[in-house]
């Protein structure tokens, strides 16, 4: 988006971070156990069970497991390290002069809220009309957990369970 601005009207930014840091046992997980690094995944992308019920909680971990199995192991150990690598994003964030959109899991233990200041920040820094929505009952997997929330703040239509700063 700051490289090719006059192309990207709008920006949104689900779970985000800059820099992205990736814990370096599920980075290991990624290249050499896969299915660790799922389980990983899972244990840490979903609001707890006591938020999302036993049931719920557990159909949404095993749609993921399929999905990243799918995808493959090489797929996730290049997009994890790529995360892990990437420096630049808060200098990329404020040069982005345009509507930006940050949606966050309230309950986000991969990028967590407490954490997304740097980028609102510099986001802000270029200038650009910069809202931050939390999600709440959602972890990082907002978009599986309550897509209709999802679908709401991206329109921007703040009925529901949202926390709006």
């Amino acid at each position: 988006a700051a490289a090719a601005p006059t192309r990207i009207g709008r920006l949104h930014l689900l779970g985000s971070l800059a820099p992205m840091p990736v814990a370096p046992l599920l980075l290991e997980a990624a290249r050499s156990d896969p299915a660790q690094a799922h389980a990983l995944i899972n244990k840490f992308s979903f609001a707890p069970a006591e938020v999302l019920g036993e049931e719920r909680r557990r159909a949404l971990e095993t749609g993921n497991r399929a999905r990243m199995e799918r995808n493959g192991s090489e797929t996730l150990a290049r997009d994890l390290a790529a995360c892990n690598a990437w420096q630049d994003g808060l200098a990329a964030a404020a040069h982005r002069n345009g509507p930006t959109l940050l949606l966050c899991g309230a309950l986000d233990r991969m990028t967590p809220v407490k954490a997304v200041g740097p980028l609102y920040e510099a986001l802000q820094a270029g200038g650009g009309e910069v809202r931050r929505v939390e999600l709440a009952g959602c972890g990082h997997a907002m978009q599986e957990e309550d897509p209709a929330a999802v679908v709401r703040a991206l329109l921007g239509t703040n009925t529901g369970p949202l926390s709006k700063k």
